[in-house]
């Protein structure tokens, strides 16, 4: 009897469901703006990456894998484009803009890539490896502080994350020897930097045909489908290389994981959708917002430790990824509605209610997810034995 091949799915699955998912959260993140906004694509594009891998030890990664993807793709959030991508149908500024968007979509898929690759790698990363810091910074920061005319722009941000970034993608080529996440930082960069121009041709072109639609948010989803299609890419060589990161042993990690992805992105992102665009001190008084800010952190924190207490036992990984997919792309559409019902920020008993709400469905979510099973179907996310 001849040995059955493995089944492996072609390109198209890894490409439409990363695409789709990416487009997705990247016309949310236009809504939201910058760094909070980009996390909530990385998030939203990692867990489409868990979706379609076969490999089921990567799936158990979850929460490093969302922890590499939004944060990887929120550094790139301080970088600013608008003003570049507005210029580009100027006359003599076609050239200028086109290199600059490319260079930009290149830095911010280079980052974003390489934390999701680190997270889906082989590659054992150690606590003395955040000494490389040390350099990243010293590199970053005069490279931040430059501008060519003398004056502190926000836009200098851009060569900052030049430097930090072809520092990260050397450190992980030449000292780390992580192949998994090199590619996956590279293949980001070629689809991020293709992206961001080609998006803001469209809206270019698309504006001039007088066609009544919101042409920014078509670029800004070409943005995300074209990044989305990078990293479905990588995904798909990741898996066909047969690489596959250890079996985690440590709980902690894991929950900060989960609690980043289901409860800081969504709460972050909600404060600012809720009193639109970071006027908490205009909407509420200063002490109100601290005493905002302690809550939250208490509510974290409680939520870290009660899952930790539950030994965080899951239905399966593959569900695990499923409901955080729904609650994020759920909670997000919610924003959406939010913004535009309440576009100048919510106030008072409005704002409050819906914070408590906001909680309520957080707590059933993580209770959903470390519901006890029947013995024997009983996957252990973080290596405890039951």
């Amino acid at each position: 009897m001849e040995p059955q091949t493995p089944y492996r799915p072609g390109l198209f699955r890894y490409l439409w469901v990363c695409g789709i998912a990416m487009a997705l959260g990247w016309g949310i993140r236009g809504q939201i703006g910058h760094e909070r906004g980009a996390m909530l694509a990385g998030v939203l594009g990692a867990l489409a990456v868990l979706l379609v891998t076969l490999d089921r030890r990567k799936r158990q990664r979850f929460a490093w894998v969302c922890l590499g993807g939004g944060i990887g793709l929120a550094i790139g959030g301080s970088m600013s484009y608008g003003a570049v991508a507005g210029s580009l149908g100027k006359p003599g500024c076609a050239m200028v803009c086109t290199s600059l968007l490319l260079l930009k979509g290149a830095i911010w898929g280079a980052i974003g890539g390489g934390g999701l690759g680190m997270a889906l790698s082989d590659v054992r990363y150690r606590a003395r490896d955040a000494f490389w810091l040390l350099p990243l910074a010293a590199i970053y920061l005069p490279a931040a502080a430059w501008h060519p005319d003398g004056e502190w722009s926000r836009d200098d941000n851009t060569w900052g994350l030049l430097a930090a970034g072809l520092a990260l993608v050397a450190w992980l080529r030449w000292v780390k020897r992580d192949r998994a996440a090199f590619f996956a930082a590279a293949a980001s960069a070629v689809g991020f930097g293709i992206g961001f121009p080609l998006g803001s041709w469209c809206c270019v072109f698309g504006e001039r045909t007088g066609i009544p639609i919101d042409w920014w948010k078509i670029a800004e989803m070409t943005w995300g489908l074209c990044g989305g299609l990078s990293w479905g890419v990588a995904i798909r060589a990741i898996d066909e290389d047969a690489v596959s990161p250890p079996e985690p042993r440590h709980a902690w990690p894991a929950a900060l994981g989960i609690v980043y992805a289901a409860w800081f992105v969504p709460l972050w992102n909600g404060l600012n959708v809720f009193t639109y665009w970071g006027l908490e001190r205009r909407v509420m008084p200063a002490g109100i917002v601290a005493v905002y800010g302690l809550i939250t952190a208490a509510a974290l924190a409680g939520l870290i430790f009660w899952m930790k207490l539950s030994n965080w036992r899951v239905w399966n990984e593959t569900k695990t990824v499923k409901a955080l997919m729904t609650w994020v792309m759920t909670i997000a559409f919610c924003f959406q509605f939010v913004k535009m019902a309440y576009p100048n920020g919510m106030y008072g008993a409005g704002f409050w209610f819906t914070q408590i709400v906001f909680f309520v469905l957080m707590v059933l979510l993580g209770r959903h997810i470390v519901k006890r099973t029947p013995r024997g179907f009983v996957t252990v996310c973080c290596g405890i034995p039951q």
